[in-house]
């Protein structure tokens, strides 16, 4: 009894296969093993399949520590020592001295911080527009820049439009005038593929409307407060990276019906209140 524990394999093979039997692999195995400690034995477990014989390696808690499924050879013992030499070579990678564990007194690792992507999206945009109005073609530039959640299809908006001054003859001299604005107003994704985006927007302009007069006796320059709305939709195509496209349709309506005076003249024009906007630039969305 003494002598049969001394010579215990540390491996049992166990299972109802034919060919081979559990036997069989022990056999074979047994002699792999003879110099392999016996301080925790493990379970070899052999399973018929249909395409060969399933060997699953387990401890003596059950819990399992390899798994394969060999294909049949052309004979039974050929095919247990197959087997029996994978199961030797599983168990040659538990078996070693234990590795020197030191406790150093070094200060610990300081952990690299992860950045997270921003949550909020900001785009800047510049281009150049046409505008047309019951008084002809003019033109102009407008900067802006969007800002909104990363994920959302809103955006908040603010916009500087500056337009070209427009001339109207006036007896012996001319008034200049042009309206510049402050759009606040905010945008709605209604559609994207790819790198192309549809939105909707809507707009609060803070207008101010400024006259000179050139070739009259005394010339003097006004400023007046023009408050109005503006709406359109923009498309964008994104190119590269984070860099853009858009062009952008817009019409204005202001809600003063301006009119330009000059002293003596009672023939004046009046200022257009409704304004169509063609506008095209490149806009920039940096990370």
């Amino acid at each position: 009894m003494i002598l049969a524990a001394m010579i215990a394999s540390p491996v049992t093979v166990e299972g109802d296969t034919t060919c081979p039997t559990a036997a069989q692999v022990s056999v074979v195995l047994d002699p792999l093993l003879a110099d392999t400690p016996a301080d925790e034995p493990h379970r070899a477990r052999l399973i018929e399949r249909a395409d060969g014989i399933e060997v699953e390696l387990r401890n003596e808690l059950g819990r399992s520590l390899a798994q394969r499924t060999f294909s049949r050879q052309t004979s039974c013992d050929e095919m247990a020592s197959v087997i029996a030499v994978v199961i030797a070579t599983w168990e040659a990678s538990y078996t070693g001295d234990a590795p020197d564990v030191r406790v150093s007194a070094s200060a610990p690792p300081v952990p690299l911080a992860v950045i997270a992507p921003s949550s909020t999206t900001i785009t800047l945009a510049a281009g150049a527009f046409a505008a047309l109005d019951d008084s002809g073609w003019s033109g102009g530039a407008t900067a802006a820049v969007a800002i909104g959640p990363r994920r959302s299809r809103w955006s908040a908006r603010i916009a500087a439009v500056i337009a070209t001054r427009k001339r109207d003859a006036l007896g012996t001299g001319e008034i200049v005038w042009a309206r510049e604005a402050l759009a606040l107003g905010a945008r709605y994704r209604v559609a994207e593929s790819g790198p192309l985006t549809v939105a909707l927007g809507g707009d609060l302009a803070l207008g101010v409307l400024v006259a000179s007069g050139e070739g009259f006796t005394v010339n003097r320059t006004a400023y007046s407060f023009d408050p109005g709305v503006m709406g359109g939709v923009t498309a964008r195509i994104r190119l590269r990276g984070d860099l853009g496209v858009f062009v952008e349709g817009t019409e204005t309506w202001w809600w003063r019906a301006g009119q330009l005076e000059v002293t003596g003249i009672t023939d004046m024009p009046q200022l257009p209140a409704y304004e169509l906007h063609v506008v095209s630039g490149l806009e920039w969305r940096p990370k």
